[in-house]
């Protein structure tokens, strides 16, 4: 059960007990010698990669009259490694965890691009990832780092922005890792504090202006608490997270990727024919989420805003990391 505010009971249910009942009152309709009826054909392309259906979603009052929307929602949920903080937690050399020093081996440098030192965002201690599905698609041992130029001076929209951000991975022992001190020419304003994360798998949901969250053709009600109802799946909601659907700020970043990696910009697309277009957008289904890092207390990008980093499944299975294409969305 859950209460609000007021001590009222609301049922607790999920889409996969509501979908078990659906079929028990179908079966019953049918032995009991009524007439069947044709069932509606679902049109909606899934992901490849489906979660099982959470039995921690509870309808709040303020949208359960949006209840049967959102049980379709959860039939397109993709799991991702959501890294959630630990602030109390002591941190030992190569934990994983958002800011700080980095943990590298002696002869690994601090990024550097232009003239400034990188800020350091997260590391990820990939043994210490859960056992998931995920996980399959990254090294079993190793760490994964991830920077950003500091003076934040490119938003990932041109392949010249390569080199503003790294991501580094080194299948390098724990035991030959050391704390880099902070290159003295890296501003105070860059040095960000440091906080362990526990990371966990955890659904996530199509984002606006995403094509799967269109084609589920949402009212407008449901759409307005679109968000507060996704919100509720998680104790502690972070939007730092491997893998999964991207929480994006301004749009859908895949197709931006694919025009990237065609050496074309926006004004090169709206130039191109209807059949090269289709041609551009079919692509854009090989780009992956790698990692996204939101702002926080000192860590702001832009107003607000996001870091993304994305890659194709084929570059990420082959640990090409350099065909990364990272961009920065705000508010």
């Amino acid at each position: 059960m859950y209460r609000d505010k007021e001590g009222q009971k609301y049922v607790v249910c999920s889409g996969g007990i509501m979908k078990r009942l659906l079929v028990v009152l179908i079966l019953t309709t049918m032995l009991a010698g009524c007439s069947s009826k044709t069932e509606e054909v679902d049109t909606i392309v899934k992901p490849d990669v489906v979660v099982e259906q959470s039995p921690k979603v509870v309808y709040d009052p303020a949208y359960l009259e949006f209840a049967e929307e959102y049980n379709k929602v959860l039939d397109y949920t993709v799991p991702c490694l959501r890294l959630l903080s630990e602030k109390d937690s002591e941190i030992e050399v190569g934990d994983s965890k958002i800011g700080g020093q980095p943990d590298m081996a002696v002869d690994q440098d601090w990024p550097f691009w232009k003239g400034a030192y990188h800020s350091f965002l997260a590391q990820v201690n990939l043994t210490q990832l859960p056992d998931s599905e995920l996980t399959d698609l990254l090294p079993e041992t190793g760490m994964l780092y991830f920077f950003y130029d500091s003076e934040m001076r490119t938003w990932g929209d041109s392949k010249d922005d390569i080199g503003s951000y790294a991501i580094i991975y080194d299948d390098v022992d724990i035991s030959h890792l050391e704390t880099k001190p902070y290159p003295q020419k890296l501003s105070e304003n860059y040095r960000y504090s440091s906080v362990k994360v526990n990371i966990v798998e955890e659904e996530s949901f199509p984002p606006y202006e995403h094509d799967v969250y269109y084609s589920l053709s949402l009212s407008d009600g449901a759409s307005d608490y679109y968000y507060d109802f996704v919100d509720s799946f998680n104790s502690e909601y972070s939007r730092n997270k491997l893998f999964g659907y991207a929480d994006n700020i301004q749009g859908d970043m895949r197709l931006s990727c694919v025009l990237r990696d065609n050496d074309l910009d926006w004004d090169d697309y709206r130039d191109v024919s209807e059949s090269e277009s289709q041609v551009y957008e079919k692509k854009q289904d090989e780009w992956i989420l790698l990692y996204q890092q939101d702002s926080y207390e000192e860590m702001m990008w832009g107003d607000v805003g996001m870091l993304y980093f994305w890659i194709k499944k084929e570059d990420l299975i082959n640990r090409d990391f350099d065909k990364v294409y990272f961009e920065l969305q705000c508010y």
